[in-house]
């Protein structure tokens, strides 16, 4: 039988562990902490006992505890992938909220025995309500697409296969990832969010290219 081809999951990374963790912990400073808050945050990032515990949930209900995880996983179980043939590279933001995530993930796969890239982080953005704050989160938006593009192709020259997971993070983000997806001619997948099913997309720019060149000619 032959090798199955090593894959390459590019996942963007949100705060669902983190919202999660809010809706079920006893903790009251974590419940009413807002996600934006750097500073509480941090202390969690920081709190070995916390940090175990949210962990042991994820690891004990990952696919109810991580939208990423949750499509990760189906995906994964869809197609007979098993972790020796999986390298996965998050893509999430330098927020103290998102770092817990982005830890929690990694623990995850590594202890799972899946292949961990080093994370791509992109700068946070303070605001957008100013037009500093708007053109830095633009630029945040291209940093995720070019990250994506750039890795994928160094992926893709040394034949892995490579799919796009931009289930987390900012929505402009999540769409940035899906069009680097599609620039890479590489499938792209998700949870559906009204049928709670997985959604795995073909590698649509052949496939737009196609159906141009049958209607217009080239």
């Amino acid at each position: 039988m032959a090798k199955k081809q090593n894959e390459f999951h590019i996942i963007t990374a949100g705060n669902s562990i983190i919202s999660n963790f809010k809706r079920i912990t006893e903790r009251e400073d974590v419940k009413q902490a807002p996600m934006m808050d750097e500073e509480f945050w941090s202390k969690i990032l920081k709190d070995e006992s916390c940090m175990n515990e949210i962990y042991k949930l994820v690891d004990e209900n990952p696919k109810e505890m991580s939208a990423e995880l949750n499509s990760f996983l189906r995906y994964c179980e869809k197609y007979g992938i098993n972790n020796e043939n999986v390298e996965v590279c998050l893509v999430g933001t330098e927020t103290a909220s998102n770092n817990i995530a982005l830890n929690i993930l990694v623990r995850y796969f590594e202890a799972h025995g899946f292949a961990s890239h080093e994370p791509v982080i992109i700068p946070k953005v303070k605001s957008i309500e100013t037009p500093e704050g708007s053109k830095e989160f633009g630029e945040s938006v291209i940093d995720v697409m070019y990250n994506i593009l750039r890795i994928g192709e160094e992926k893709k020259e040394k034949d892995y296969k490579v799919v796009v997971n931009p289930t987390g993070g900012f929505k402009a983000h999540v769409i940035a990832a899906a069009i680097a997806g599609f620039f890479l001619r590489s499938e792209v997948y998700y949870i559906h969010e009204e049928f709670k099913e997985l959604a795995v997309l073909p590698p649509l720019v052949n496939l737009a290219l196609e159906k141009y060149k049958e209607e217009f000619g080239e």
